[in-house]
């Protein structure tokens, strides 16, 4: 229990320590006070303000910028797929009239090229010639011939077809075709190789021979051995007539000089052709006007050697 006396003295010391405390009801102070905090808490929310404004003000420019960059990637990317896209469509135009021009002019090659196999140039006397030029026979070269009897043909003057066989040489470097029934001699000598096809209908081989071709061993030069062939005839009896370029006209190879002789109720053509570096001999026969005789056999000679050159060609 507080004595009275302990209890005096506590609220003495109470009282003292009110009359130190400051007054704090002065309306100015008080005032003053809350003014002071107003300040401080506007000065506080103005620099709030400013931060969260600066942000968004640079997260706008931020997004301004970036926007038009992907903008101008875009505008560049565009106009680049324009450019690549025009560029296709013109390179597309562009291969697209060309095949066709290609394609025109294919077509129009194939039927000239068609058109000359099946009419072909007709000759004075009614006859269709090949193209006769190296290069032609060149290209017409690699066509393989077939096996004997292969091939077949429709001979003018006969009935039905007629069975052919092949006469090729590698080292003459050529190859044609020739009536199956008739006879092949190879001849060679000191200064000619070739063949010598002869008629033959059953009765055995009809001389003189329907087709001869010779390659020479150029031992003298070009002009120096066709002269050394014409006088090789006129030293042999025959009497020289005119060509009228009947070996011209027929054998698809490039004739440097043409001759022909007359002996025993035949003529005989004879025919220079220079190929490469090589120079050859084309001969041929023909019954003479006079040789009334043996005047049927003539369509045989000249059908068979039309049919024998115009199947001529070189290997290479």
């Amino acid at each position: 229990m507080m004595s009275d006396n302990q209890f005096d003295k506590l609220m003495e010391q109470l009282k003292n320590d009110y009359d130190k405390m400051p007054t704090q009801s002065s309306p100015t102070k008080i005032m003053a006070g809350i003014k002071k905090q107003k300040k401080r808490n506007w000065f506080i929310f103005f620099r709030q303000w400013q931060v969260a404004a600066m942000i968004i003000l640079t997260i706008g420019i931020g997004s301004v910028l970036v926007m038009n960059q992907i903008g101008s990637q875009n505008e560049t990317s565009l106009e680049a797929n324009d450019r690549s896209t025009v560029n296709e469509s013109t390179a597309i135009d562009e291969a697209a009239e060309l095949f066709s021009t290609e394609m025109e002019q294919g077509d129009l090659a194939e039927l000239q090229g068609n058109q000359k196999e099946d009419v072909g140039e007709e000759t004075p006397d009614g006859a269709v010639a090949e193209d006769t030029s190296e290069e032609a026979m060149v290209g017409a070269s690699a066509i393989e011939p077939p096996d004997e009897e292969a091939a077949q043909f429709l001979l003018e003057g006969t009935e039905g077809e007629l069975n052919v066989s092949p006469l090729q040489d590698d080292k003459l470097s050529f190859y044609t075709y020739y009536d199956s029934r008739f006879d092949v001699e190879r001849v060679t000598d000191e200064e000619m190789t070739g063949y010598e096809i002869y008629m033959n209908f059953s009765n055995g081989p009809i001389e003189p021979s329907v087709f001869e071709i010779a390659l020479v061993s150029n031992n003298q030069a070009v002009n120096e051995e066709i002269e050394a062939i014409r006088q090789h005839y006129v030293n042999g009896g025959y009497a020289e007539i005119s060509a009228n370029s009947y070996m011209i006209e027929r054998i698809p190879a490039q004739v440097i000089t043409e001759f022909a002789f007359q002996k025993d109720g035949y003529d005989t053509h004879v025919a220079a052709v220079e190929f490469g570096e090589e120079l050859y001999f084309f001969t041929t026969h023909k019954v003479s006007k006079d040789n009334v005789d043996q005047i049927e056999l003539n369509e045989a000679y000249e059908n068979h050697f039309r049919y024998i050159a115009s199947q001529f060609r070189w290997l290479y």
